[in-house]
């Protein structure tokens, strides 16, 4: 093999691998502003987060003293960070949104659209914390965000 076929086959693979490591880091970098975003809409309430978890473009945590939970999605567009007081939650529960489509064989198949937290306040008014969104998320994360959105059911819980 010629240098120049070799300097040629190098230039290909850092054209075709360039493109995918430059989205790897700008998805990192918004990862990585909305966990900012969510400690400083934290720290201007005077809450300190005791457990924070964070996937895509979304953040939930949870200040067990002062019985409050954070909730950031900046998957959906120009939603503001919700402030839950866990002794106002009278009721909470995982959901499901699905729809039914047709299957390759004729058949119809149930689809999950939406996953997360459904939680009821005392003042009748209900809030979804999303978890798995399909216009945003694999759908081979459902496993993955079910558990997670259990797991933050629980805390959730125990702390009202």
């Amino acid at each position: 093999m010629s240098l120049n076929a070799l300097f040629i086959a190098l230039g290909l693979i850092v054209l075709f691998v360039a493109p995918f490591i430059i989205a790897m880091r700008s998805s990192r970098g918004k990862s990585k502003k909305v966990v900012e975003e969510f400690e400083q809409f934290a720290s201007s309430k005077g809450l300190n987060v005791t457990e924070k978890d964070s996937w895509r473009l979304r953040v939930i945590g949870i200040d067990s003293n002062a019985k409050k939970v954070i909730y950031l999605d900046r998957d959906h567009k120009n939603t503001n960070p919700l402030l839950v007081d866990t002794t106002n939650i009278t009721s909470s529960s995982i959901y499901k949104s699905t729809e039914n489509q047709l299957a390759a064989d004729g058949s119809n198949t149930q689809v999950v659209n939406m996953l997360g937290i459904q939680i009821t306040l005392s003042d009748g008014s209900n809030l979804k914390l999303n978890f798995y969104d399909a216009a945003y998320d694999n759908y081979h994360e459902m496993g993955e965000l079910t558990i997670k959105a259990e797991r933050w059911l629980k805390k959730i819980t125990a702390t009202k």
